[in-house]
């Protein structure tokens, strides 16, 4: 009898030690139902390095051309993407993307011009474009000497750019060959203010811009001060030819003159 009474005391305790694992085990389950039925936190925007890939562009402190103009940014600056974008809530033709400044200054530009994953290049000279990274696949289009662009990928001793070529009406991309592009930041210094200056059609203006480049001290060790350099003397052998033929035509005036 006794023997009857503990099986039985047993089996009791069983049964409710299981009982017991059985609710502990309904509750975590309703637990976790609960937690992923709540709303997942949102995903953390992936900052990224950028490059502005055009002149001059407003920086907003909103996602629309209406908020408020902060500052502007340069052809070839470098900046972060805080990987947020939002459409103009006037045009919604025209996306905005959430960036950062060197100087801490965040806002909102128009996405076109902010190439990400990218660092910037400016050209050492006239380059073919080429669609994908093969001799084979030549354009007849030309970035020009002293062009900035973004540098997106590199394959080999091939680079993937995104930039304006110089006459063009808009951004492209292609393919260049590494050789001729620099990365150096005081290349795209010289080139971002000698390209207008070169193209200036006054030559008083032209030589005054140019000499004042030669003359920072911050820009000297720039690959492009020769090419400027080489400019500047041709610049003033043209001078000098212009005054002797002025002198010789004044001359043959004044014994024309004489003569009548």
């Amino acid at each position: 009898m006794k023997f009857f009474k503990l099986l039985f005391l047993c089996s009791a305790m069983g049964l409710l030690t299981y009982c017991s694992s059985s609710n502990e085990s309904e509750e975590s389950s309703t637990e976790s139902e609960n937690l992923s039925n709540e709303e997942a936190p949102a995903a953390k925007a992936t900052e990224a390095p950028a490059v502005c890939v055009w002149d001059n562009i407003s920086v907003r402190k909103e996602a629309s051309s209406k908020s408020k103009w902060l500052t502007s940014i340069s052809l070839g600056e470098s900046l972060t993407s805080l990987g947020n974008t939002e459409k103009d809530s006037l045009d919604n033709d025209r996306e905005y993307t959430q960036i950062q400044l060197a100087d801490g200054t965040e806002g909102w530009a128009l996405s076109d011009f902010i190439i990400e994953n990218a660092k910037v290049g400016v050209f050492l000279e006239d380059v073919f474009i080429y669609k994908r990274p093969d001799l084979l696949t030549k354009t007849d289009k030309k970035f020009t000497q002293m062009d900035i662009v973004a540098i997106k990928s590199t394959e080999g001793d091939w680079l993937e750019v995104v930039g304006k070529r110089t006459g063009a009406k808009w951004i492209q991309n292609g393919w260049v060959k590494k050789a001729n592009i620099s990365e150096k930041d005081i290349d795209v210094a010289v080139a971002k203010f000698a390209k207008p200056a070169l193209n200036l059609s006054n030559d008083s203006k032209k030589v005054a811009a140019l000499e004042e480049i030669v003359g920072n001290s911050d820009l000297s060790s720039s690959s492009f001060i020769s090419v400027i350099n080489r400019k500047l003397d041709e610049l003033s052998q043209d001078d000098e030819m212009y005054e002797e033929y002025a002198e010789d035509t004044d001359y043959e005036s004044v014994e024309e003159t004489e003569e009548l």
